[in-house]
């Protein structure tokens, strides 16, 4: 069975089984015989293009030129501030600090970041060769993380995702719980809006509990934070945790993040693939 015909979810029919789909086919369960168990990827939908010739032909330059993003005119600090007030706790991390503390306890883990929280990653990660940026999918990141992490116990793999994204492909979350790898911590950026389109508020912004719904659905740990000293103070403890575990950050944005820009997933799929085939 080839790769362009293996996940094929553009019949409505297969999008609810698309979070699934996903993860077995980054972990190599349908068949992929390569060692890193998920070069071999594919998945054809509106939101994720990977197509074979992508996947298979000549490689892309590693890095479009950056474009800029702006807010279009809409007061985020003043949102930020609206569902503070009125949600469920008003106290956040920077975006900065809290990449920068990941960082600090990566080790030799695999990130797969998505989003928002990729851009902040990307201004600090120390090693970019086990990192795996998901472009144009929003809402898969997590499933990806789980394919590599099923695939390759012997490492621990670190999601970066975001709160919009997150809410869409929930199912996600059960899916994770269920296959319970060990090696995977999940973590979530929840500023309440969908940040990189524009800052629109997300469904449920400051009402819903994302710790609360991975805890129910069955991680082996749920954490929220929103203080600094907190996270920096317990990470230590949360990323040495047998997984899955989620993490829950309440995050702001500095006046000037980051530039968006889109980059393409495929070829840094594969070359991540190479570096776990030769030990890095």
């Amino acid at each position: 069975m080839s790769a362009a015909t293996l996940l094929d979810v553009s019949a409505p029919a297969a999008n609810a089984n698309t979070a699934t789909a996903m993860a077995m086919t980054a972990s190599g369960q349908w068949g992929f015989k390569n060692p890193a168990g998920f070069g071999d990827f594919m998945a054809h939908t509106s939101s994720v293009d990977c197509r074979a010739s992508r996947l298979f032909g000549k490689r892309s330059p590693p890095r479009p030129p950056v474009v800029s993003v702006r807010l279009n005119g809409y007061n985020f600090a003043k949102f930020l501030d609206a569902i503070g007030a009125k949600g469920r706790g008003k106290a956040m991390i920077s975006s900065d600090d809290a990449v920068r503390a990941i960082n600090e306890l990566r080790g030799d883990a695999v990130v797969v970041g998505t989003m928002t929280p990729n851009r902040y990653w990307e201004a600090v990660s120390d090693r970019r060769d086990l990192d795996l940026p998901i472009f144009g999918g929003m809402g898969k990141a997590s499933s990806v993380a789980l394919g590599i992490a099923l695939s390759r116990p012997d490492r621990k793999v670190v999601c970066l995702d975001g709160d919009g994204s997150l809410l869409m492909n929930l199912g996600a979350l059960v899916t994770t719980a269920t296959t319970a790898p060990e090696n995977l911590t999940h973590f979530v950026f929840e500023d309440g809006a969908y940040f990189t389109t524009g800052g629109q508020p997300i469904p449920g912004a400051g009402k819903a509990d994302l710790a609360a719904m991975a805890r129910d659905a069955g991680f082996a740990a749920a954490y929220e934070f929103g203080d600094l000293e907190d996270l920096v103070s317990e990470l230590p403890s949360v990323m040495s945790r047998r997984g899955p575990v989620f993490v829950c950050l309440k995050v702001s944005h500095p006046p000037e993040p980051p530039p968006f820009y889109m980059g393409k997933t495929c070829p840094a799929m594969r070359a991540l693939e190479e570096n776990l085939r030769e030990g890095g």
